[in-house]
């Protein structure tokens, strides 16, 4: 399967699943009180933060280990599946005893038994994350996204029965501790026989995955507290109703979020290889080449919903949550930044150690602007904080990712075709504003998302920005897209 069809099964496959959480939020926004969903949201959030932190990048130091020859993949597979579940089942153990102290810090008496019930979920939601990265690695990803996809979608049916039918948030929580166990059994099963019958649990092994992730699981581990730094300070500083607000404003626009997570989900690997026979030019081109293709993909689209956020965000959710238009905007401009990953530099190369520091000043940075915006200007401000802190962020990875890679931050990020890119985007998407202002009906906006879609993506395919062969390639794969595909060669003849 080539690269880029396993990026548009990946794409697909978080697509469906980011929509079905999609719908989920508005149903829930108008399904439970703002007290109840902001513990809905608080619970998912802690228990979130504890999956990712002990996750300690084990995943991904499996990719490293599968492309090193001189490891048996069976080994490797069988150790961080073990090492990943002895994770889980400590933070299991540190909700068990820290849930109680949790709930009063945020002063929020519902979270105990919440907490309580869905940390149990974390050692399986750890072990698939070591089965998914298997999968990956091994080219199914299609059978990947059919486990995700359907999983999900119990997910959506049991939180909807229990809070349409019975209104329970213990049993939602209760409910959800199943999901992850499915996907574990399932994925397991999905595992080629040959790697499960081949190798065995290594001792050394295990210490030497975590030898290696302990500067990569530092990083997961600050970077962890860095993406729920402005949650939990909304939640301590402006309290339970202020948080629902915010997190239902902080939230990146869907399908474009999960191509970014795609597309890095699939090269890492690629990288992994690269770097094992030093082709460090190659892995330049192809980081550049991923970037401008994912830019000329989500720029677009972040800058129409950035600029009608204000109009679409109570249709959305209601207008319970109007006001979370503006942390909407302001949340999504990290996208700009998030058109690739830099950490995979880090990881493939092993250079791991040089991760901790630079995640370290960007969240203590976020923590002290989270304070003082979020006291000057509220859920704002948090959103705002967050932003100036990813750039700092990326600004330090890319500082020693050039250097890794023997190459300039010129010839890696394309700054004058991003900016035109941007700029060319913006002047049509301001141009629909104001034909919106002038007609000033609410459906006006779809014709005009079509028409500035339409135009916009046309542009950007003419010039090169998205190369055509990627469009080509994905449109012949299936009967269904091949019509389109003759209509395409007409308005790009080869």
């Amino acid at each position: 399967m080539s690269r880029s069809v396993k990026v548009l099964a990946l794409v697909f496959g978080n697509s469906v699943n980011i929509l079905l959480g999609f719908l989920l939020v508005p149903y829930l926004s108008r399904a439970l009180s703002l007290t109840d969903y902001g513990s809905y949201g608080q619970t998912l959030m802690v228990v979130g933060f504890l999956v990712t932190m002990l996750g300690f990048g084990l995943d991904k130091v499996l990719y490293a280990d599968l492309a090193d020859e001189k490891i048996s993949s069976g080994n490797a597979i069988k150790s961080n599946a073990m090492i990943s579940f002895c994770f889980g089942l400590f933070g299991t153990f540190l909700v068990l005893l820290s849930a109680e102290f949790i709930a009063n810090y945020l002063d929020n008496a519902l979270l105990t038994n919440l907490i309580l019930v869905y940390g149990f979920s974390i050692p399986f939601q750890l072990l698939f994350k070591s089965f998914t990265a298997t999968l990956i690695y091994h080219g199914l990803v299609k059978e990947t996204v059919r486990i995700n996809i359907i999983t999900n979608m119990m997910r959506l049916a049991f939180i909807f029965i229990f809070v349409q039918v019975y209104y329970s948030m213990f049993a939602i929580f209760s409910a959800l501790v199943l999901i992850p166990f499915i996907q574990t059994i399932w994925g397991y099963f999905t595992i080629p026989s040959n790697l499960k019958k081949e190798g065995r649990i290594s001792k050394s092994l295990m210490f030497d995955q975590v030898a290696i992730g302990i500067p990569l699981g530092l990083t997961v581990i600050i970077g962890t507290i860095f993406k729920v730094t402005d949650g939990f300070m909304v939640s301590k500083l402006l309290g339970v109703d202020s948080y629902a607000l915010f997190r239902n404003g902080a939230i990146q626009i869907p399908i474009i979020a999960s191509l970014y997570a795609s597309v890095n989900t699939i090269i890492l690997p690629d990288v992994s290889k690269m770097f094992g026979k030093g082709k460090k030019q190659e892995i330049a081109a192809l980081k550049t080449k991923a970037l401008i293709n994912t830019a000329a993909i989500i720029y677009p689209v972040i800058l129409f919903f950035i600029l009608f956020s204000e109009e679409l965000i109570p249709l959305y959710l209601s207008e319970k949550y109007a006001s979370s238009y503006l942390v909407f905007s302001i949340f999504n401009c990290v996208l700009f930044l998030r058109v690739t990953a830099y950490t995979d530099i880090y990881i493939a190369s092993k250079n791991n150690r040089l991760l901790p520091k630079k995640f370290l000043v960007s969240s203590i940075l976020n923590l002290v602007f989270n304070y003082l915006f979020i006291q000057q200007w509220g859920m704002e401000g948090a959103a705002l904080a967050t932003f100036i802190s990813y750039l700092i962020l990326v600004s330090l990875l890319l500082n020693d990712g050039v250097k890794i890679l023997d190459t300039t931050i010129y010839e890696l990020v394309p700054f004058k075709r991003l900016g035109i890119l941007i700029f060319g985007s913006l002047s049509l998407v301001l141009c629909g504003k104001f034909l919106f202002y002038t007609f000033d009906n609410l459906w006006m906006i779809p014709p005009i998302g079509l028409v500035y879609f339409l135009l916009i993506y046309y542009l950007i395919l003419k010039h090169d920005y998205l190369e055509k062969s990627i469009v080509r390639n994905l449109l012949s794969k299936s009967k269904v897209t091949r019509p389109f595909l003759t209509i395409f060669n007409r308005i790009y003849a080869t």
